[in-house]
């Protein structure tokens, strides 16, 4: 908005931008929501909370999807747990810009430093029962600090974030 404001950005830039955007949501999410159906069909039980929780929040919202969205946090919770379960991007890379110690290791600034996202969200050091299927556990009371990272994080997070997060859980949403 402030690019366009500014006229910094031309509508032809805006217009190659959200094609970049649209086309590079459509693997991300893609992947994610089969695995999503796959992990809802395997755990039933599950499914049906989700279910529940959905027809809920989609009678209480009067028909507008935000409003329905934000009463359903156990589907936000299950598409956390699948990008852990089954993260599309493979690491995430920084270079710190000053030194640090990570668990008593020196890494000096400018090394580059990747968190491998697979063995991470598989880990059971990192999560309790990590190879089950439990979008509850990313229910307040079960969190310690912060570990999803499948769009990156911070400054450099991923820019189509809200959109990938949003699309996944509506589809969602809609089948069941």
């Amino acid at each position: 908005g402030q690019l366009i404001e500014k006229g910094q950005l031309s509508l032809e830039l805006i217009k190659a931008n959200i094609t970049e955007l649209m086309a590079g949501a459509v693997d991300t999410t893609a992947v994610p929501l089969q695995f999503a159906l796959f992990e809802l069909a395997r755990n039933p039980s599950i499914q049906e909370m989700v279910r529940r929780e959905v027809q809920s929040s989609w009678a209480s919202a009067g028909g507008d999807p935000q409003k329905a969205l934000q009463g359903a946090p156990l589907l936000k919770n299950t598409v956390k747990e699948i990008l852990r379960m089954y993260p599309v991007g493979i690491t995430v890379q920084r270079y710190p810009v000053r030194d640090i110690v990570i668990q008593n290791y020196h890494i000096p600034a400018g090394t580059l430093v990747q968190a491998c996202l697979y063995p991470m969200g598989r880990s059971e050091d990192v999560f309790r029962e990590a190879e089950i299927f439990k979008p509850t556990r990313w229910e307040k009371s079960e969190q310690r600090g912060f570990l999803s990272l499948a769009f990156g994080f911070g400054a450099r997070q991923c820019v189509g974030r809200r959109i990938a997060d949003n699309e996944m859980q509506l589809l969602l949403f809609h089948i069941l």
